[in-house]
């Protein structure tokens, strides 16, 4: 027969299993052909401005979910894996632009090479940010060492500059750009199905009887 704590487990792995990780929003793979467009990183003033270069770029979530990390495809145009220090990440619910940021952070990504001269994949997780549906911004600033410059990979539309993403300094140069090529990744925040309710049920009206019969 269960006992109490037995119950108690019963539901405690039922809640862990419900947070399926999956990948909730895809900006597109890089493509082909595709070539470093526009720096990422700073300080390095060959990038122009006050050389501290971040991206910006929209995504959209449809349902609840906790993001648990995002990854994105770099070049070094300049320097290696080994200038690489750590990665600025900051979430918009607006316009980057006007809005100010509602989660943000700094982490060191890891990075794998992806086959490409110089192209590295970065991937964050770990992190626990609980997203409603909407629009949101995924803002990314790579902290290099050396002279080293990042740059970012972009979703080519053909021959035309699609203004999908914002790239900043950080002071007065701004711009739009291509979009950017990375991944959301999170946990679903589901419905329990009705067989599933059905067991959930039987387990409290279980912690009911046993609750009854020790007189607590």
């Amino acid at each position: 027969m269960y006992t109490i704590r037995g119950l108690a487990c019963i539901l405690a792995v039922y809640m862990t299993s419900q947070a399926n990780a999956a990948i909730i929003a895809d900006n597109g793979p890089v493509p082909e052909g595709s070539v470093p467009w526009a720096c990422d990183s700073g300080p390095n003033v060959d990038c122009g401005g006050t050389g501290n270069w971040t991206i910006y770029d929209d995504f959209v979530i449809s349902g609840s979910h906790t993001i648990t990390g995002f990854d994105w495809i770099d070049w070094f145009s300049r320097g290696a894996p080994s200038d690489y220090i750590a990665t600025n990440w900051s979430i918009f619910n607006a316009d980057p632009f006007t809005a100010y940021s509602i989660f943000s952070g700094t982490v060191t990504a890891a990075l794998s090479p992806t086959g490409v001269t110089n192209q590295f994949r970065f991937e964050i997780d770990s992190l626990s940010i609980a997203l409603d549906s909407g629009v949101y911004w995924l803002g990314i600033n790579n902290v290099v060492v050396n002279g080293a410059i990042t740059t970012m990979a972009y979703v080519p539309q053909g021959s035309a500059i699609i203004p999908l993403s914002r790239i900043s300094d950080g002071g007065a140069h701004q711009t739009v750009m291509r979009d950017r090529a990375f991944r959301v990744f999170g946990d679903s925040q589901s419905v329990p199905e009705p067989g599933t309710l059905a067991v959930l049920g039987f387990a409290l009206a279980g912690f009911r009887m046993l609750r009854r019969r020790s007189g607590r």
